[in-house]
């Protein structure tokens, strides 16, 4: 029940904010160590985006991100049309920092590293946008113009309203099992080897 009561402290806290006149409300995964899980920042982004529109504070306020769960283009489109503002992804910032002066990049800068990684979300999030009819970052975000697959009705009723989903799926009980066994396995039980999830990596 962790990712429950969260969600709905951060929506009193978020409400709170909009309606003391903060403008801007950031959220980050920053604080992750063992004995604190990160929550899914998309999860707790569409939390908070419903939440606000339903208080009628949604366009006061901007949501802005710093997370380590943005390493590729789907997330962080995800991030956007969900409605955040500004993503900051810094574990992959770092990550693309740390290849420099390694095998390949020896010649390489860690803030030429850096910003190739970001220009290759700038142009992923063009080409998403452009597939879908959009040509700015405006209209792209809090757009949802996603399917859901594999997540409960429920789910998507009180957290991502309005998403198409034609396959049931798992609820904020497996999302929570699933979050506390990775974090357990990074912090309580390293693995001397990175395991294969499978298929899907």
């Amino acid at each position: 029940g962790g990712l429950t009561a969260l969600l709905d402290w951060l929506t009193d806290a978020a409400i709170q904010a909009a309606r003391d006149g903060y403008t801007v409300i950031a959220l980050s995964d920053r604080g992750v160590d063992a004995e604190m899980v990160a929550a899914p920042m998309v999860l707790v982004v569409g939390t908070l985006h419903q939440a606000l529109i339903q208080a009628g504070l949604r366009m006061q306020t901007d949501l802005i991100v710093e997370t380590g769960e943005v390493w590729d283009v789907h997330q962080l489109a995800c991030l956007i049309g969900y409605s955040a503002s500004a993503v900051h992804p810094w574990l992959a910032l770092r990550a693309a920092s740390a290849l420099a002066g390694t095998r390949g990049y020896e010649e390489a800068k860690a803030a030429d590293l850096q910003n190739n990684y970001v220009k290759m979300l700038e142009y992923g999030m063009l080409k998403v946008g452009s597939k879908m009819g959009i040509s700015t970052a405006s209209g792209y975000r809090g757009a949802q113009i996603f399917e859901a697959i594999g997540v409960s009705q429920s789910v998507i009723d009180a957290y991502f309203t309005g998403t198409p989903s034609r396959l049931d799926g798992i609820g904020l009980a497996e999302i929570e099992h699933d979050l506390v066994t990775r974090h357990r396995d990074a912090f309580v039980q390293p693995q001397p080897k990175l395991p294969d999830p499978g298929f899907i990596r």
